[in-house]
């Protein structure tokens, strides 16, 4: 099945901005669009590659690990955002209580999370991925990889992840 380099090249640049809105802000809808996109990365690399090398295999590797951990805090996200919802009037400190529990769990996951995204491992992986897999096709991509985030977080100009 051919696959446009262009929609490939966007599934990675896609991710890459949702690891620095990540990094910067660990929002729930954050959380669940890094998520969405490791998962678009892992099929596209699953799909278009018959014998995954070393180098795959990390990648898939680190994205599932990383996905892991944000998967951990997104289901308190859920979990947090079903209680608000919920409409118990004779039970508010009771409900109170438990989004206080909620909310500390989730800060403690989220810097676990933090602590998972070391900055130079994750961006590396990526983006030394993406040059040398056979995903970019043959054309038209001719050193332009200066452009791509990946490299901004290799440089260290973009912050901690």
């Amino acid at each position: 099945m051919p696959v446009d380099e262009a929609q490939s090249r966007a599934v990675f640049q896609k991710l890459s901005r949702q690891l620095s809105k990540l990094a910067n802000k660990p929002a729930a809808s954050n959380v669940h669009k890094f998520r969405t996109y490791s998962r678009r990365v892992e099929a596209l690399v699953e799909a278009l590659v018959a014998n995954p090398k070393r180098k795959d295999k990390r990648l898939l590797k680190l994205l599932a690990r990383l996905r892991k951990k944000a998967g951990r805090v997104r289901d308190l996200d859920v979990q947090i955002a079903a209680l608000r919802s919920l409409k118990l009037p004779q039970e508010a400190e009771r409900k109170s209580q438990l989004l206080r529990i909620l909310v500390d769990e989730r800060a403690a996951r989220e810097q676990k999370l933090g602590k998972a995204f070391d900055q130079e491992q994750v961006s590396r992986n990526c983006c030394v991925y993406w040059r040398t897999s056979g995903l970019r096709g043959r054309g038209g991509w001719r050193g332009r990889l200066t452009n791509n985030k990946f490299l901004n977080f290799a440089n260290g100009s973009n912050g901690v992840l």
